[in-house]
Protein backbone atom coordinates (compact mmCIF):
# COMPACT_ATOMS: atom_id res chain seq x y z
CA UNK A 1 0.00 0.00 0.00
CA UNK A 2 1.03 3.59 -0.50
CA UNK A 3 3.78 5.00 1.97
CA UNK A 4 4.24 1.58 3.26
CA UNK A 5 7.95 1.03 4.74
CA UNK A 6 9.08 -1.70 1.84
CA UNK A 7 12.08 -2.31 3.74
CA UNK A 8 11.10 -5.76 5.24
CA UNK A 9 10.24 -7.05 1.98
CA UNK A 10 13.27 -6.56 0.62
CA UNK A 11 15.27 -9.38 -0.08
CA UNK A 12 19.15 -9.46 1.60
CA UNK A 13 22.23 -9.18 -1.17
CA UNK A 14 24.19 -11.92 -1.53
CA UNK A 15 27.19 -12.48 0.57
CA UNK A 16 30.47 -13.76 -0.88
CA UNK A 17 31.96 -13.34 -4.76
CA UNK A 18 29.56 -13.97 -7.09
CA UNK A 19 29.33 -14.57 -10.92
CA UNK A 20 27.30 -11.33 -12.69
CA UNK A 21 24.59 -14.13 -14.11
CA UNK A 22 22.38 -15.80 -11.62
CA UNK A 23 22.35 -19.00 -13.19
CA UNK A 24 25.80 -19.69 -13.12
CA UNK A 25 26.76 -21.89 -10.17
CA UNK A 26 29.41 -23.72 -11.02
CA UNK A 27 31.19 -23.49 -7.33
CA UNK A 28 27.76 -25.59 -5.94
CA UNK A 29 28.89 -28.99 -4.59
CA UNK A 30 26.04 -31.57 -4.32
CA UNK A 31 28.33 -32.48 -1.58
CA UNK A 32 27.81 -29.82 0.69
CA UNK A 33 23.86 -29.47 -0.13
CA UNK A 34 22.91 -33.02 0.27
CA UNK A 35 20.59 -33.84 3.18
CA UNK A 36 19.67 -37.70 3.58
CA UNK A 37 16.00 -38.49 3.17
CA UNK A 38 15.91 -42.00 4.68
CA UNK A 39 12.26 -42.77 3.25
CA UNK A 40 13.71 -41.78 0.09
CA UNK A 41 16.33 -43.74 0.34
CA UNK A 42 14.43 -46.90 1.48
CA UNK A 43 12.10 -46.63 -1.62
CA UNK A 44 14.85 -46.66 -3.71
CA UNK A 45 17.06 -49.44 -2.05
CA UNK A 46 13.49 -51.55 -2.48
CA UNK A 47 13.88 -50.72 -6.14
CA UNK A 48 17.47 -52.49 -6.26
CA UNK A 49 18.96 -49.29 -6.28
CA UNK A 50 21.97 -48.69 -3.39
CA UNK A 51 23.82 -45.52 -4.79
CA UNK A 52 23.22 -42.45 -6.38
CA UNK A 53 24.60 -39.26 -8.24
CA UNK A 54 23.58 -36.03 -6.51
CA UNK A 55 22.97 -33.07 -8.35
CA UNK A 56 22.50 -29.69 -7.61
CA UNK A 57 19.38 -28.57 -8.96
CA UNK A 58 19.61 -24.69 -9.72
CA UNK A 59 21.48 -23.07 -12.55
CA UNK A 60 22.75 -23.78 -16.08
CA UNK A 61 25.92 -24.37 -14.87
CA UNK A 62 24.66 -26.09 -11.98
CA UNK A 63 28.12 -27.10 -10.27
CA UNK A 64 29.27 -30.38 -9.21
CA UNK A 65 27.88 -33.80 -8.49
CA UNK A 66 27.87 -36.20 -6.03
CA UNK A 67 28.01 -40.45 -5.45
CA UNK A 68 26.30 -40.95 -2.34
CA UNK A 69 25.09 -44.16 -0.83
CA UNK A 70 21.11 -44.86 -0.12
CA UNK A 71 21.66 -46.04 3.35
CA UNK A 72 20.93 -44.93 6.86
CA UNK A 73 23.61 -42.56 8.34
CA UNK A 74 24.97 -39.13 8.27
CA UNK A 75 26.07 -37.35 5.22
CA UNK A 76 29.66 -37.80 6.09
CA UNK A 77 28.96 -41.57 6.04
CA UNK A 78 27.16 -42.09 3.10
CA UNK A 79 29.69 -40.01 0.73
CA UNK A 80 31.48 -42.23 -1.73
CA UNK A 81 33.10 -39.72 -3.60
CA UNK A 82 32.58 -35.88 -4.40
CA UNK A 83 33.06 -33.17 -7.28
CA UNK A 84 32.04 -36.05 -9.73
CA UNK A 85 31.44 -33.92 -12.67
CA UNK A 86 30.49 -30.31 -13.50
CA UNK A 87 26.76 -30.53 -14.31
CA UNK A 88 25.13 -27.86 -17.29
CA UNK A 89 21.81 -27.96 -18.80
CA UNK A 90 20.11 -25.92 -22.04
CA UNK A 91 17.58 -24.07 -19.57
CA UNK A 92 16.86 -21.17 -19.70
CA UNK A 93 15.12 -18.26 -17.29
CA UNK A 94 11.53 -18.42 -18.83
CA UNK A 95 11.10 -14.86 -18.00
CA UNK A 96 12.85 -11.44 -18.25
CA UNK A 97 16.22 -12.39 -17.11
CA UNK A 98 19.32 -13.24 -19.33
CA UNK A 99 18.99 -15.88 -21.18
CA UNK A 100 15.57 -16.45 -21.97
CA UNK A 101 16.03 -18.38 -25.05
CA UNK A 102 18.17 -21.31 -26.23
CA UNK A 103 20.51 -19.52 -28.11
CA UNK A 104 20.95 -17.17 -25.16
CA UNK A 105 21.67 -19.97 -23.05
CA UNK A 106 24.03 -21.45 -25.75
CA UNK A 107 25.93 -17.98 -25.87
CA UNK A 108 26.12 -18.05 -21.70
CA UNK A 109 27.31 -21.50 -21.89
CA UNK A 110 30.22 -20.88 -24.05
CA UNK A 111 30.92 -16.95 -22.70
CA UNK A 112 31.36 -18.67 -19.53
CA UNK A 113 33.41 -21.38 -20.85
CA UNK A 114 35.78 -18.51 -22.64
CA UNK A 115 35.76 -16.27 -19.32
CA UNK A 116 37.15 -19.66 -17.90
CA UNK A 117 39.63 -19.78 -20.22
CA UNK A 118 41.08 -16.12 -19.85
CA UNK A 119 40.27 -16.09 -15.63
CA UNK A 120 42.78 -18.92 -15.56
CA UNK A 121 46.21 -17.74 -17.75
CA UNK A 122 45.32 -14.62 -16.00
CA UNK A 123 45.56 -16.31 -12.33
CA UNK A 124 48.39 -18.05 -13.64
CA UNK A 125 50.18 -14.51 -15.27
CA UNK A 126 49.46 -12.76 -11.85
CA UNK A 127 51.48 -16.02 -9.99
CA UNK A 128 54.06 -15.36 -12.38
CA UNK A 129 54.37 -11.61 -11.79
CA UNK A 130 53.03 -10.78 -8.12
CA UNK A 131 53.82 -7.14 -8.91
CA UNK A 132 51.16 -6.63 -11.45
CA UNK A 133 47.48 -6.32 -10.29
CA UNK A 134 45.53 -9.65 -9.85
CA UNK A 135 42.31 -10.18 -11.37
CA UNK A 136 39.35 -9.78 -9.31
CA UNK A 137 38.39 -13.22 -7.50
CA UNK A 138 35.35 -15.75 -9.12
CA UNK A 139 34.73 -18.62 -7.61
CA UNK A 140 32.28 -20.08 -9.79
CA UNK A 141 34.97 -19.08 -12.84
CA UNK A 142 37.51 -20.73 -10.54
CA UNK A 143 35.64 -23.97 -10.15
CA UNK A 144 35.70 -24.58 -13.97
CA UNK A 145 39.32 -25.07 -14.02
CA UNK A 146 39.20 -28.81 -13.66
CA UNK A 147 36.38 -29.19 -16.55
CA UNK A 148 38.76 -26.80 -18.49
CA UNK A 149 41.75 -29.31 -18.46
CA UNK A 150 39.87 -32.70 -18.91
CA UNK A 151 40.26 -33.58 -15.20
CA UNK A 152 37.02 -33.45 -14.38
CA UNK A 153 33.86 -34.66 -16.68
CA UNK A 154 31.44 -32.19 -17.87
CA UNK A 155 28.01 -34.03 -17.83
CA UNK A 156 25.16 -31.68 -19.85
CA UNK A 157 21.39 -33.05 -19.66
CA UNK A 158 19.74 -32.93 -22.94
CA UNK A 159 16.31 -32.48 -23.89
CA UNK A 160 16.15 -33.80 -27.01
CA UNK A 161 18.37 -35.20 -29.45
CA UNK A 162 19.55 -31.91 -31.05
CA UNK A 163 20.42 -31.19 -27.33
CA UNK A 164 23.10 -33.86 -27.62
CA UNK A 165 24.63 -32.53 -31.06
CA UNK A 166 25.03 -28.83 -29.36
CA UNK A 167 26.62 -30.67 -26.30
CA UNK A 168 29.13 -32.18 -28.54
CA UNK A 169 29.90 -29.08 -30.92
CA UNK A 170 30.65 -27.43 -27.15
CA UNK A 171 32.56 -29.82 -25.72
CA UNK A 172 34.69 -30.38 -28.85
CA UNK A 173 35.59 -26.21 -29.10
CA UNK A 174 36.33 -26.47 -25.67
CA UNK A 175 37.90 -29.83 -25.39
CA UNK A 176 36.04 -30.67 -22.62
CA UNK A 177 35.61 -34.64 -20.81
CA UNK A 178 32.06 -34.93 -22.33
CA UNK A 179 28.87 -37.34 -20.84
CA UNK A 180 25.38 -37.03 -21.90
CA UNK A 181 22.06 -36.99 -19.84
CA UNK A 182 20.27 -38.42 -22.51
CA UNK A 183 16.03 -37.23 -23.67
CA UNK A 184 14.94 -40.67 -24.35
CA UNK A 185 14.60 -39.47 -28.18
CA UNK A 186 18.05 -40.55 -29.47
CA UNK A 187 16.68 -42.70 -32.31
CA UNK A 188 15.56 -39.56 -34.40
CA UNK A 189 18.99 -38.76 -35.07
CA UNK A 190 20.82 -42.28 -34.49
CA UNK A 191 23.89 -41.89 -37.00
CA UNK A 192 24.37 -38.28 -36.24
CA UNK A 193 24.47 -39.10 -32.17
CA UNK A 194 26.16 -42.02 -33.01
CA UNK A 195 29.11 -39.73 -34.55
CA UNK A 196 29.19 -37.65 -31.51
CA UNK A 197 31.56 -40.97 -29.70
CA UNK A 198 29.57 -39.63 -26.52
CA UNK A 199 28.87 -42.07 -23.63
CA UNK A 200 24.88 -41.88 -22.94
CA UNK A 201 22.70 -41.56 -19.58
CA UNK A 202 19.59 -43.26 -21.08
CA UNK A 203 16.13 -42.82 -19.11
CA UNK A 204 14.00 -45.39 -18.69
CA UNK A 205 10.64 -43.23 -17.86
CA UNK A 206 9.12 -44.13 -21.22
CA UNK A 207 5.91 -41.93 -21.73
CA UNK A 208 2.68 -43.10 -21.26
CA UNK A 209 -0.15 -44.07 -23.52
CA UNK A 210 -1.81 -41.35 -24.70
CA UNK A 211 -5.46 -41.15 -23.49
CA UNK A 212 -7.37 -42.17 -26.73
CA UNK A 213 -10.56 -43.81 -25.20
CA UNK A 214 -13.45 -40.83 -26.45
CA UNK A 215 -12.96 -39.51 -30.27
CA UNK A 216 -12.17 -35.94 -28.82
CA UNK A 217 -9.11 -37.14 -27.10
CA UNK A 218 -7.95 -39.18 -30.02
CA UNK A 219 -8.32 -36.04 -32.08
CA UNK A 220 -6.03 -34.27 -29.08
CA UNK A 221 -3.46 -37.06 -29.47
CA UNK A 222 -1.35 -35.78 -32.27
CA UNK A 223 1.13 -38.43 -34.51
CA UNK A 224 4.97 -37.39 -33.27
CA UNK A 225 3.10 -37.98 -29.48
CA UNK A 226 1.52 -41.43 -30.78
CA UNK A 227 5.25 -41.89 -32.87
CA UNK A 228 7.20 -41.28 -29.48
CA UNK A 229 5.25 -43.49 -27.38
CA UNK A 230 5.54 -46.61 -29.81
CA UNK A 231 9.06 -45.73 -30.37
CA UNK A 232 10.89 -44.35 -27.22
CA UNK A 233 10.40 -48.00 -25.73
CA UNK A 234 13.04 -49.48 -28.33
CA UNK A 235 15.76 -46.82 -28.11
CA UNK A 236 17.73 -48.25 -26.01
CA UNK A 237 17.96 -51.60 -28.92
CA UNK A 238 18.63 -49.47 -30.92
CA UNK A 239 21.69 -47.62 -29.09
CA UNK A 240 22.63 -50.89 -28.59
CA UNK A 241 22.46 -52.03 -32.18
CA UNK A 242 24.77 -48.88 -33.26
CA UNK A 243 27.56 -49.59 -30.87
CA UNK A 244 26.69 -46.54 -28.70
CA UNK A 245 28.43 -46.43 -24.80
CA UNK A 246 25.34 -46.17 -22.66
CA UNK A 247 24.02 -46.84 -18.74
CA UNK A 248 20.60 -46.50 -17.61
CA UNK A 249 19.30 -43.80 -15.01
Amino acid sequence: TPGQDQSASKQPDARGPKHWNEFVLCSQNADELFMPDSKAAEKLRGMGFTTALVIPQKGIFRGTSALFDLGEGTPNDLVVKPHVAQHVTFENSGGDAYPNSLIGTIALIRQTLLDAQWYRSAMQASAKYPAEPRPEFVGDLAALEDALTAKQPVMFESTDELSILRAARIGKEFSLKLMIRGSGTEYRRLEAVKQTGLPIILPVNFPDAPTVQSPEEALNAGLEELRYWDDAPDNPKKLLDAGITFAFT
